[in-house]
């Protein structure tokens, strides 16, 4: 029997600490399943792109793909301020487009 596959999309660098730490997390929680990681490297892209990088994951045999992101950004003096509903709401739009389910 082949183990589950879980797809991450995730806002770092293709060694970046959130794809460490979720792929560590996921190891030790299921023991086994494969994870397919994709890294955008920072919100822009992962706003923009994560349709299309979910929706090759799922053909690709993920059976669902997790996308994370940071709501504030590690430097503090940003002037502009980071909102989730507008966020999610971008990243449904995005994944619609892609004809992508979202939970």
């Amino acid at each position: 029997m082949t183990a589950p596959s879980l797809g991450l999309i995730l806002e770092c660098g293709p060694q970046g600490a959130d794809k460490q730490v979720c792929e560590y997390l996921i190891e030790r929680i299921r023991p086994g399943m494969r994870v397919r990681s994709e890294t955008l490297d920072n919100k822009a892209n992962l706003l923009r792109d994560s349709g299309k990088v979910a929706a090759r994951l799922l053909k690709d045999g993920c059976e669902c793909v997790l996308i994370v992101w940071d709501l504030r950004p590690a430097w503090p003096d940003r002037t502009d301020k980071p909102c989730r509903h507008t966020e999610r709401i971008e990243l449904l739009s995005r994944l619609a487009e892609a004809g992508v389910p979202a939970l």
